[in-house]
C-alpha cells in the first residue's frame, strides 16, 4: 500500500462572514455554512499510509475513513489542537491522501498526548477546497471526529474532540452528506 500522502500546518480561514461574501454566498448564517476546513501552508505531522508500521509508534492517530464513495479525487484531513475557538478555522496540521471507494486508511503523529478534533471532506474535483451550495451547506461528503450528527448546525468542538494518550488512539470516521 503505497499511496502519496502530502501534509501541510499552521493553516488559516476566513470569518464565516468573510467566507461567505468572497464565495458570494452572503448566507453565513445558514446552517453548516461555518463548516470551512482551514488552508494550509507547510509542515505538520508525519502522515503515512502504512498502518502496520503506524502502530509501532507513540503519539499516533491510526484513522479509518470509512464511507468513501468512489477513488476519484482525494480525502482532506484537517487536524485540529485544543483550542475550541479555532475548531474548523484553523488548523495544526492537515494530510491529503488519494480517495479509495470504501475506506482510506491514514496514520498521523503528533508531538505530545491531548485532545484533538478531524474535520475532514473527500475532495472529488481536487480543488483543494470544500465546495458547497448557494445555502453554504457542503456538496461534498464530510467527516467530523466522534462522528457527531449535524443538527442542522455546525458541530462543536467538544462533540468532535478526542484524546490521544502516548500510545496513540484508533478513530474511525464515517463521511456522510452533509443534508
Amino acid at each position: 500500500m503505497n499511496n502519496p500522502v502530502k501534509v501541510a500546518s499552521r493553516g488559516f480561514a476566513l470569518t464565516r462572514l468573510a467566507s461567505a461574501v468572497l464565495l458570494g454566498l452572503g448566507l453565513a448564517s445558514a446552517p453548516l455554512a461555518g463548516l470551512s476546513l482551514a488552508a494550509p501552508i507547510i509542515g505538520g505531522p508525519a502522515v503515512t499510509p502504512d498502518m502496520a508500521a503506524c502502530k509501532a509508534r507513540k503519539l499516533t492517530i491510526r484513522l479509518t475513513v470509512t464511507r468513501v464513495k468512489g477513488a476519484r479525487g482525494t480525502i482532506i484531513v484537517d487536524l485540529h489542537g485544543d483550542k475550541p475557538q479555532d475548531f474548523l478555522k484553523e488548523n495544526i496540521g492537515r494530510a491529503i491522501a488519494p480517495a479509495k471507494a470504501g475506506e482510506v486508511h491514514l496514520c498521523m503523529t503528533v508531538d505530545h498526548p491531548g485532545w484533538y478534533a478531524i474535520a475532514l471532506y473527500h475532495d472529488k474535483n481536487d480543488n483543494r477546497k470544500l465546495d458547497k451550495n448557494w445555502l453554504g451547506i457542503p456538496r461534498e461528503r464530510i467527516g467530523i471526529s466522534n462522528n457527531p450528527r449535524f443538527h442542522f448546525r455546525v458541530p462543536r468542538y467538544k462533540e468532535a474532540a478526542f484524546e490521544v494518550p502516548e500510545e496513540g488512539v484508533d478513530l474511525i470516521i464515517r463521511m456522510r452528506s452533509a443534508l
